[in-house]
């Protein structure tokens, strides 16, 4: 359960900016970079570090930290953030 100390964000859409506090939060707190993790890869991962990028933010996904429904989307995923988006996938 989150604590009282907690920030908690409901994602409502693949992005977790889009319909969301998120960015104004992380601007309040003068966050720069953001470390991602998560499900699905090609999906909700991808768009929330598309967008955080075109927002400004820095931005680095573990690739042993995401998951998909099948490798070639994974691979695939992680090599469009990589190489097209010039995100960080360590």
């Amino acid at each position: 359960k989150p604590q009282k100390t907690d920030f908690v964000v409901k994602k409502r859409r693949y992005s977790g900016f889009l319909g969301t506090d998120l960015d104004l939060l992380l601007k309040e707190l003068k966050v720069e970079k953001l470390h991602l993790t998560g499900v699905l890869t090609n999906i909700c991962v991808f768009f929330t570090a598309a967008e955080a990028a075109m927002r400004g933010y820095e931005v680095v996904v573990y690739r042993d930290s995401v998951a998909t429904l099948s490798e070639k989307h994974h691979k695939f995923a992680l090599d469009q953030l990589d190489q097209v988006l010039k995100i960080k996938v360590v």
